[in-house]
């Protein structure tokens, strides 16, 4: 669980002048921690010298821990920096509300209280003023003289040092803070305006740039590359030398191949030993005049190599284009070879299905009533399929085969129907009536008597021969029919003889429709007939015109094949 905000976010270390950040001080192990508390105690009540201290106010600060929040559900603990019970004011207590400026200057001020930060300023002083005693070129020397703008009233800056060499003014500021690049910035860009050059000192440099600090960076990449350290060697050469001796780190430049290389290089120097620029920055080594000149070294060794790469990849290019050509024109009669062979095998293969058709065709033709016979079965069947040669002959001919064949079906079910019933009704007993002649329907076919009962009349037996039988003929009701199913001595009779007359009549229709429809039938067999044969000597014809055609196009691909292998065997 995340706990309360901490005021206190970094503090000073007096004794390295760096800046301490409590989030990463808080991680550090626990006993370390209740070690620098117990010490921060001590210094607070007098017994040894502070170590971290307020960056604002300048007291030391107390490590303690929170209390748990109300949320929280056992009991937990944020350690953090504050200041002591009963200590003098600062901002940060009282919550003043100071401009991020003033806050920067004040944090890069409190940095230079530092026990390392005013050891360092001391010996430089001292060692300018040893320079300036030798008479070497060091006047004026001054620690945390405010120099004002010329420029711009109010405007201000304490640098740690300033002093002249051989007539040019300069100013000493040392770098041991991570965190003031925008006041750095500033600082640079005053001393610039007011016409001083100025030298930065760290006190350590890292060899290896991706571990080295931005700010470290930040002045040495615009500063030449170089970048002046005052560390223990430093030191003791300046006390040999009776001079300040500082160790110049910089940046030398070497091509390998056409590749930039660098490795950074070191060598103690004095003031003398230093170059003055336009831009008012103080270096020992031009690096990049260093680089920019091994880069164009690069640029004219790429030049010459290009050259020459330019000149071979002419005289490759044109070696390469002509095999490409021969290569392509064997390529290109290769394919053409094989195409043509191809395309002469197709032909061959074609010519060969071609033979039987015609065959097929001549024999079609001597057997044209046979093939019309199937056409025809074809044209009119619902099963069958018109061979492909007598397609054309569907839209014409298939409506108008079907319709007449289906008129003689149908001319033909008629006449059946119609025979079948006159059969039906001669094959019934002749009973006259009164000059009437009657069919009698028999007993077992009762069903039928009482469907059609309104049809049928009864009458006894022994009434047939009687001169007056016919007043016994008479019809019955529905009723009355049951009482008959059983009696044998009675005739069931219905008149036929205009049902006889109508079926004689359809059945001699019936035959005369045939006639006709037949005639219409070999009629239209005959027209099929003439374009069968007319499509196959189409058929023939063109099949016969495609293959002298197609021994033309072989004699000349076996020409064009032979004149091609004569030129490929002699690239």
């Amino acid at each position: 669980m995340k706990g309360p905000a901490r005021t206190i976010n970094e503090v000073l270390d007096l004794s390295t002048g760096e800046e301490i950040r409590a989030e990463e001080f808080f991680l550090r192990p626990i006993d370390e921690i209740f070690k620098q508390r117990d010490r921060q105690q001590s210094a607070f009540n007098g017994y040894q010298d502070p170590e971290l201290v307020c960056y604002y106010c300048k007291q030391v600060v107390a490590i303690r821990g929170g209390k748990p929040g109300k949320n929280v559900t056992r009991k937990t603990t944020t350690l953090h920096f504050a200041h002591f019970k009963d200590s003098d004011e600062c901002h940060i207590k009282t919550k003043n509300k100071l401009s991020h400026e003033q806050i920067q200057r004040i944090k890069y001020n409190g940095a230079k209280e530092g026990s390392l930060h005013i050891r360092l300023k001391d010996e430089i002083a001292f060692r300018l003023r040893q320079n300036e005693k030798a008479g070497k070129g060091v006047t004026n020397v001054m620690v945390e003289q405010v120099i004002k703008s010329e420029a711009i009233s109010k405007e201000w800056k304490k640098p740690d040092i300033n002093a002249l060499f051989q007539g040019k003014r300069l100013v000493v500021e040392l770098q041991l803070s991570t965190t003031f690049l925008s006041e750095i910035n500033k600082r640079q860009h005053f001393y610039q305006t007011e016409g001083l050059y100025i030298l930065w000192v760290f006190h350590r440099f890292d060899l290896i740039d991706e571990i080295r600090r931005f700010t470290d960076n930040d002045v040495i990449y615009t500063n030449h590359q170089n970048a002046f350290v005052f560390d223990k060697e430093s030191l003791e050469m300046s006390k040999a030398a009776n001079d300040l001796v500082l160790k110049c780190f910089y940046n030398t430049y070497f091509r390998e191949g056409l590749d930039l290389r660098n490795v950074w290089e070191s060598t103690f120097v004095t003031l003398a030993d230093l170059k003055f620029d336009d831009n008012f920055k103080l270096y020992y080594h031009d690096s990049d005049s260093e680089k920019a000149k091994v880069l164009s070294e690069i640029a004219a060794h790429q030049a010459t190599i290009l050259e020459e790469q330019s000149r071979k990849a002419e005289a490759d290019e044109k070696a390469r284009m002509q095999q490409q050509a021969r290569l392509e024109r064997i390529w290109e009669l290769t394919n053409e070879i094989e195409l043509a062979k191809e395309e002469y095998n197709k032909y061959e293969q074609e010519l060969l299905k071609s033979q039987p058709r015609l065959q097929r065709i001549k024999e079609k033709l001597g057997d044209i009533d046979a093939v019309t016979s199937r056409v025809v079965r074809d044209l009119a069947s619902e099963v069958f399929s018109v061979e492909e040669f007598a397609k054309p002959l569907e839209g014409t001919y298939r409506l108008k085969l079907k319709e007449a064949i289906r008129k003689i079906w149908e001319a033909e079910k008629q006449e059946v129907n119609a025979s079948s019933a006159l059969r039906s009704i001669e094959s019934l007993a002749t009973v006259s009536v009164g000059g009437v002649n009657y069919r009698s329907i028999p007993i077992e076919r009762f069903d039928f008597i009482k469907a059609n009962a309104k049809k049928i009349k009864i009458l006894y037996k022994s009434a047939v021969d009687d001169l007056f039988g016919s007043n016994e003929l008479r019809t019955f009701s529905e009723n009355e029919i049951v009482n008959f199913q059983y009696n044998k001595n009675v005739y069931f009779l219905c008149d036929y003889n205009s049902r006889i007359e109508e079926l004689n009549a359809l059945i001699s229709e019936s035959e005369k429709r045939k006639v006709e429809y037949s005639q219409t039938q070999r009629a239209l067999t005959e027209e099929i007939k003439q374009q069968v044969d007319a499509l196959l000597r189409k058929e023939y014809e063109e099949l016969f015109i495609s293959e002298r055609a197609k021994h033309e196009q072989m004699t000349l691909l076996h020409n064009k094949i032979i004149g091609w292998e004569e030129e490929l065997e002699k690239l």
